[in-house]
């Protein structure tokens, strides 16, 4: 076992901790027994000692007394003191004298980093590779060389839930989860694997080699990210189509699939009709099977004959299996009152016609006969279903929908459409009846109820992009809401900014107005010195004669310099006081000039605000018109053993929609190789899908009784999809070999358009670095650089995009410019590393989590502290703030999700399912489920408003594979 596998087997919950921040090299495969190996490798065997224990403070970033101890030739150039190897006499190496000092040991003592002095083994290993002259490391064994993690470790670190509500992401160990159906008590899972790592490494269902450090969705949530060591990978919903045909007629009059999905029968504009075998890709083409335009086409039970009428009365048999045609009908033979217009098989088995007039006919040819079963009016549509044999579903012109009973001829209506129907579709069980009209939506209906489901007036682009525009508007409207907001206060301060001003100029004049007070009669008072001064040298001329004048003028001469020194000492005082007030003035004048100049730029800043407002607001306006404008569904079908079905409508791909409630599940597209190059098969794990191509026209669906969808282009062209939108791995970025990353990929993030992504890792006690990613090209486009001096443990984008926040093993949160690379705010007041960081919708307010066990809120505009949530009992592992409120959830290494009001701090409810430590955490968008894992490798899942708990996975899921 190697040294990874020891070390990450968790003996308390707290080893978490230790095995994101163990430094890379631990996953180096290492000898276990140093004495086996002849040849001691320096990049096997010491260079794992070195980073274990000195490339803390000697490392490529930071090398104390200049000695960089990260890689062989680093050490080699030796530090400030010399070289550390001595070839010469290898005992005298600096470095063995310095890590066996008894004064000075390396590493010290009292170091903060964890290091550890050598182990007896260690040392051993050290002097022996000395002994044989310091060799240098051996290609093979310089990189590095990780083994999977043992099967029993499935701790979760991360989790995450798609934006739109349908999946949550789990890491397993080293598997990837994707769950699915999260509202019932037992979610569908499976495994997201990487098939080429699962055959090399003869570990099935894997994803990664080592854990799956890091999860996220993309905003449309068609792409997840996972992060291990050195590792990204990208996952893709595949929701692309297989060209598994070409050359097909173009613009069909007249389509119809067999009902075991193994035929198609086209009806071109010259009456040709052409019969495609669709697993052999042959077809047989009969030029002249109808002189008359085609009316109706329908496959019988067996799906070898088909039965097509025209507009003549003419009635045609064609057998698939020997390509022979019966005409059992031809032109003009009318027993009834008027040609066939719809031909229908019955899920009894049995085939029936309509005519002109509305009546509904039992058809059997041999020999020819209509059997009347009632007389209903003209009929727009036919459907029927297993699930109600004996009848036949029909819709009238006027709008009503009625059932048929084939037994009776009864006629019981059930509901009535708003607008006239141009097809109906019956599930399998008779359950769920859809329409479809040219005038309006399509709609769904509970059939036993008679009662509307929903209108299919639905796309899932639109919606997600709707959805994200009018959060992105609301959300700008709040942000020049409070910058308008700041306005009136900062004029106000500004104003008393200037009164200030004014204040302590009337103070400094009225200061300098007794200073040249004084000044006058410093003046005067010098001047009577300077007399006194001249009489006393008068009277000192004339001692004898006038002694005592002198002394008395002496004496007045004494109290003049006393008056003097006393007047000059208040000039001085009122000189300090003017030079206080002067100083008061500048900088009440430069407070007043900032006050007054922050008004225009926050004016500047508005206006740019509102301009970026108006376009947000076009945008949203765009999809808004695109969803109102949306064009009548076309063609529809029930998805078989599934509560889903397919619409299509003209522009836009076709729609996999829940029968539940009608909401979207998924577009689903065309590749683009398909289009430019049809019998180029390009996989979709080498590209992303493109918008729709509104030239294509689909002019027929079917869902094949395997679950696959099946439609026909306009330009002759068949596609083929997987309805059950299976995830497949679709790039890897990096490598454990490789240095694009420069070790465990601890946080990931998608930018709010998808189309870039934040990557944050780093070694421990090195640095943290942050890149970001092209999503399409799989290309590191930017590198932020070194943002923190030790490991990034979380990064996220602010919901606007223009911001990134940082948090990492340095106790320090970052706010940096996306654009220009720039750190706006460094956050501090953890004592202990940061785990997480989430923003608030609004894009001003955000909260980190850490390890000194409490919750810090921020205002990331000005970058102070709101408020510090405690009461936690042991590290808080990860947090999210739900939708747009102000509530927070988060996870504790003390087993228990906790939901906090951030206004007051206030704890609003706890949710417990283990006494195991819960390192991970997600939200569904809507905010009623709140999801976390951990140590147990178990998901809990609980309903937010109330706590009640609707599931524990903790079952082995079943792999797509099965």
């Amino acid at each position: 076992m190697n040294r990874l596998i020891k070390l990450f087997v968790p003996k308390a919950e707290f080893s978490w901790l230790v095995w994101i921040l163990l430094p890379a090299s631990i996953t180096v495969a290492a000898q276990s027994d140093f004495a086996r190996a002849a040849e001691i490798d320096f990049g096997r065997d010491i260079q794992p000692i070195l980073n274990k224990n000195c490339t803390a403070c000697h490392n490529d970033k930071k090398h104390e007394a200049g000695l960089n101890l990260a890689n062989f030739q680093a050490l080699m150039l030796g530090g400030d003191s010399g070289s550390a190897i001595d070839e010469d006499d290898w005992a005298s190496s600096l470095l063995l004298e310095r890590i066996i000092s008894k004064d000075d040991p390396m590493p010290p003592e009292d170091n903060d980093v964890g290091a550890e002095n050598l182990q007896t083994d260690e040392l051993e290993l050290l002097r022996s590779w000395l002994q044989r002259g310091a060799p240098a490391p051996s290609a093979s064994t310089s990189s590095v060389q990780l083994q999977p993690l043992p099967p029993g470790i499935r701790t979760i670190y991360g989790m995450a839930a798609s934006p739109d509500g349908q999946y949550l992401a789990i890491g397993n160990g080293n598997r990837l989860l994707v769950a699915s159906e999260l509202r019932t008590e037992k979610p569908s899972t499976h495994f997201l694997v990487d098939e080429q790592l699962a055959s090399s490494t003869q570990s099935p269902s894997i994803a990664h080699l080592d854990a799956v450090q890091s999860l996220v969705f993309s905003p449309d949530s068609q792409t997840i990210a996972s992060g291990g060591f050195r590792t990204v990978k990208l996952w893709r919903r595949n929701t692309v189509a297989d060209t598994i045909l070409t050359n097909l007629p173009q613009h069909p009059q007249l389509t119809e699939f067999s009902p075991d999905g193994s035929w198609l029968a086209i009806v071109n504009d010259n009456l040709a009709l052409e019969l495609v075998h669709l697993e052999q890709a042959t077809s047989h083409r009969f030029l002249r099977a109808h002189q008359f335009p085609v009316l109706s086409l329908e496959w019988l039970d067996d799906s070898r004959r088909l039965i097509s009428c025209d507009s003549s009365g003419a009635v045609v048999l064609t057998d698939a299996s020997n390509w022979q045609q019966t005409q059992l009908r031809h032109s003009g033979e009318t027993e009834t009152a008027a040609p066939l217009v719809h031909v229908h098989a019955a899920s009894n088995g049995q085939l029936y016609g309509v005519d002109q007039k509305g009546t509904l006919s039992k058809i059997e040819f041999d020999p020819w006969r209509l059997t009347p079963v009632c007389q209903i009016g003209p009929l727009l549509a036919l459907t029927s279903c297993e699930g109600r044999q004996n009848e036949i579903t029909a819709a009238q012109a006027d709008g009503t929908v009625s059932a048929i009973d084939l037994t009776t001829g009864l006629v019981e209506s059930l509901f009535k459409l708003e607008h006239s129907a141009t097809s109906l579709h019956l599930r399998a069980d008779g359950a769920l009846l859809a329409a479809t009209s040219a005038a309006g939506p399509a709609t769904l209906w509970n059939v036993a109820e008679r009662k509307l489901v929903a209108q299919l007036n639905v796309d899932y682009d639109l919606a997600r992009q709707l959805a994200k525009r009018e959060s992105d508007v609301a959300r700008q409207s709040a942000s020049i809401e409070l910058l308008s907001g700041q306005l009136p206060g900062l004029e106000e301060a500004s104003k008393k900014e200037v009164e200030l001003q004014a204040k302590l100029q009337e103070s400094r004049d009225k200061s300098n107005e007794a200073l040249q007070q004084i000044d006058t009669k410093v003046m005067a008072s010098e001047t009577a010195v300077s007399e006194t001064m001249s009489a006393l040298i008068m009277a000192q001329a004339a001692i004898e004669e006038a002694k005592k004048h002198a002394e008395s003028v002496a004496a007045d001469l004494e109290e003049k310099r006393k008056q003097l020194a006393e007047i000059q000492q208040k000039r001085q005082d009122a000189q300090s006081e003017l030079a206080n007030r002067d100083q008061a003035l500048a900088a009440a004048a430069d407070s007043a000039n900032r006050a007054a100049a922050a008004i225009p730029a926050l004016k500047e800043s508005i206006a740019a605000e509102q301009q970026r407002l108006q376009v947000l607001s076009q945008l949203r306006d765009q999809v808004q018109e695109e969803t109102q404008d949306l064009e009548p569904v076309q063609l529809l079908r029930f998805v078989p053993d599934a509560q889903e079905l397919v619409i299509v409508r003209p522009q836009r791909p076709p729609q996999l929609i829940s029968t539940v409630n009608g909401s979207p599940i998924a577009s689903l597209y065309i590749s683009a190789s398909s289009l430019s190059n049809p019998a180029k098969q390009e996989t979709q794990a080498n590209s992303l899908p493109l918008a729709h191509d509104s030239a294509i026209e689909f002019t027929a669906i079917d869902c094949a009784p395997d679950g696959q969808l099946l439609g026909l282009s306009d330009k002759g062209l068949l596609f083929r999809w997987n309805v059950q939108l299976p995830w497949v791995h679709q790039a890897t970025l990096g490598g454990a070999d490789q240095d694009i990353f420069s070790d465990r990929i601890t946080s990931l993030d998608f930018s709010p358009d998808g189309r870039f992504l934040a990557v944050g890792s780093g070694p421990p006690s090195r640095f943290g670095d942050l890149k970001i990613v092209d999503v399409v090209s799989s290309e590191v486009v930017r590198d932020y650089g070194q943002l923190h001096s030790d490991t990034i443990l979380g990064v996220r984008y602010s919901p606007d995009g223009r911001k990134l926040a940082t948090v990492g093993a340095d106790k320090i949160c970052r706010i940096v410019s996306v654009e220009s690379g720039e750190t706006l705010r460094a956050l501090e007041g953890h004592t202990h590393h940061l785990l997480g960081v989430t923003w608030q919708d609004n894009g001003h307010k955000l909260a980190t989590a850490g390890a000194d066990q409490v919750i810090k809120i921020w205002d990331a505009d000005s970058g102070q502290q709101d408020r510090t949530i405690s009461g936690f009992g042991k590290e808080v592992a990860a947090l999210q703030f739900i939708g747009t409120s102000n509530q927070l959830v988060s996870a504790s290494v003390d087993g228990k999700v906790r939901l906090h009001d951030t206004t007051n701090g206030k704890q609003v409810r706890e949710y417990t399912a283990t006494s195991k430590a819960l390192f991970a955490v997600a939200v569904s968008p809507d905010g009623n489920q709140l999801i976390a894992g951990g140590l147990e490798g178990v998901a809990h899942c609980w309903q937010s408003p109330d706590g009640k708990l609707l599931w524990n996975l903790s079952k082995e899921p079943r792999s797509l594979a099965e």
